[in-house]
């Protein structure tokens, strides 16, 4: 009952991991959509996550849920198999992973796609602005772990959301805050307050994108 709630953001993760969640129901759609839904109408912002499985049902899943997600927050990965294109590239073609924001924009998110990847991130939003951030310039002996830097991208981004910064500010934030989780091989072991994930940024800078 989310009428019963102060919370000002709802965020649902991971599409392709909740198995009733992403069921696809008789009449359309999925119960996750459903939850989302309700969200919105309680006056709520929702984002979404997803999962890079080889769920065979991924593109409708995830298609099910767009119309009622304010900000999708995803990796490229994810987000070329709801476009259905390939974005797996090294080095990542950042206009084609803006091209993909825009089209899952248009196939209903409701305010931002944002798609990040190991060189930086990007958002769409429904004024047609397109935001581009590099990600942290780390030297060589800075990441002792992997796991957990995708959500606490999405974490860093939300936060600012929730907190009303501009998208580049959340976008700055959300790679600091990536970063930060990098420094420890357990997923959230390594993330630290705000200002000191923004500290990062200031110690090494940003990469050439």
């Amino acid at each position: 009952d989310f009428t019963r709630t102060r919370a000002r953001l709802f965020h649902l993760g991971y599409l392709m991991l909740l198995d009733e969640m992403d069921r696809l129901l008789p009449g359309g759609g999925t119960s996750a959509a459903r939850v989302l839904a309700a969200a919105q109408k309680a006056g709520l912002l929702t984002s979404v996550d997803i999962v890079s499985t080889e769920n065979p049902d991924f593109r409708a899943i995830a298609e099910a849920a767009l119309p009622h997600t304010d900000f999708l927050v995803i990796n490229e990965v994810e987000a070329g198999k709801v476009a259905g294109v390939s974005l797996k590239t090294n080095p990542v073609n950042v206009s084609a992973v803006c091209d993909a924001a825009r089209a899952l924009l248009e196939r209903g998110v409701q305010r931002q796609v944002v798609i990040h990847f190991e060189a930086g991130a990007v958002v769409a939003d429904r004024s047609g602005e397109v935001s581009i951030q590099a990600s942290l310039n780390l030297p060589e002996g800075f990441i002792a772990g992997a796991t957990g830097a995708g959500d606490a991208f999405a974490a860093g981004y939300l936060h600012g959301v929730h907190e009303g910064f501009s998208t580049a500010d959340s976008l700055t934030l959300a790679v600091c805050t990536a970063a930060a989780c990098l420094t420890h091989p357990a997923p959230s072991m390594g993330l630290r307050p705000v200002a000191e994930c923004l500290r990062l940024a200031d110690e090494h800078g940003f990469r050439a994108l």
